[in-house]
């Protein structure tokens, strides 16, 4: 995964450096000096420049017996440049995006900003020009949010009227 690190362009060099520093996405300072490590030899890093000895001086310049930390420290790097990848892709896809707000709002009960937000994507993907697999299936995607969100009104709803019911039974036995 490190050597993917050469295939960024210094766009994405200067994003990921945001996602490093960034504590919501990297809490691991390691993570970062790494990361200025790899930027340095950009974009002419070599399976000689990640070897557990080269990351192990310049990383843990004044310990020994560190490959543990070094595989360590690896990993974590990982982890962060998959979320790089992860939220490059994500941000492109701004249907996507609108889709997983649809299904936020939907599960966080925003009923309000669910049915405003829902009404407005709707429109926007009518308009679309292209009929295509993807705007079926953002459709589909569409009708399931706005199935589950009226559910659970009704469930509410039903769960209302079962304890109005209940409360009329108790009334009725007691009196």
């Amino acid at each position: 995964m490190l050597i993917l690190f050469n295939k960024l362009n210094k766009d994405e060099i200067l994003r990921f450096e945001k996602m490093v520093n960034s504590s919501y996405f990297n809490t691991v300072e390691n993570v970062r000096k790494l990361f200025y490590y790899l930027k340095s030899k950009h974009p002419q890093i070599t399976k000689k420049d990640i070897t557990q000895e080269e990351i192990s001086k310049i990383i843990y310049p004044n310990e020994t017996s560190t490959s543990e930390k070094v595989w360590k420290l690896k990993s974590d790097f990982t982890k962060v440049f998959e979320k790089f990848i992860v939220q490059n892709e994500f941000e492109e896809d701004i249907r996507y995006n609108d889709l997983c707000l649809l299904k936020g709002l939907r599960k966080k009960g925003s009923g309000k900003e669910f049915e405003l937000f829902l009404n407005k994507f709707k429109k926007q993907n009518h308009k679309q020009f292209i009929k295509d697999d993807i705007y079926y299936l953002n459709n589909a995607i569409i009708n399931e949010e706005e199935f589950y969100f009226k559910l659970a009104k009704v469930q509410f709803e039903l769960h209302e009227n079962l304890q109005a019911k209940s409360d009329n039974l108790d009334y009725y036995f007691c009196s």
